[in-house]
């Protein structure tokens, strides 16, 4: 099936049920978390196959920001106060995820061994030499290696693909495979 059949999903939530662990939990962040009102349906959103395993992942929803503002260094770049919903769930995955995943985790291991070999480098030519421009040059190398392999990482976590809803009331799921609508279809 093409890619012009398939269509967004919104998954409903509903507050996660905690039990005797809501004493250690204020009320209002109990309010944020959230589960799947049912379970996903057991086949790939991406891929429309068989779920191979599933997999345990959290979502959280997103703020939004004033256009220009970075919102780390200040809170006033908040449009509105906007709560934080997080969403656990089991997702499933295919072979064909599975495997891109596994990809990705490995691709991540090869700047992660450029920043171990740029730091012994650098400490190399602190010790000797003592150039402070090639010292400088290998800290910001090591800074992008090394964030280039935390985001290597982070894609080969993404499972899902999906969007938590900003008021935490759904799961989006967008461009579903027609194989995962149709099971979400089914009663």
């Amino acid at each position: 099936m093409g890619d012009e059949l398939r269509a967004d999903v919104r998954i409903a939530t509903v507050p996660q049920d905690l039990g005797e662990d809501e004493d250690r939990i204020t009320e209002k962040m109990s309010e944020q978390l959230m589960v799947l009102a049912r379970p996903a349906p057991p086949v790939c959103a991406r891929h429309g196959e068989a779920e191979v395993e599933r997999r345990g992942t959290t979502l959280h929803s997103t703020r939004r920001y004033a256009y220009g503002s970075f919102p780390l260094f200040s809170q006033d770049a908040v449009l509105e106060e906007e709560l934080v919903y997080f969403i656990t769930l089991e997702w499933p995955l295919c072979a064909q995820c599975l495997a891109t995943r596994q990809r990705w985790n490995k691709g991540a291991l090869i700047p992660l061994f450029g920043f171990f070999v740029a730091l012994v480098a650098v400490i190399y030519t602190a010790n000797t030499s003592r150039s402070e421009a090639v010292i400088s040059l290998g800290v910001f190398a090591i800074i992008g290696l090394l964030l280039l392999a935390g985001k290597m990482r982070q894609r080969g976590r993404s499972l899902t693909g999906a969007i938590v809803e900003r008021d935490g009331s759904a799961l989006l799921v967008p461009s579903a495979h027609p194989n995962f609508v149709r099971m979400i279809d089914q009663p």
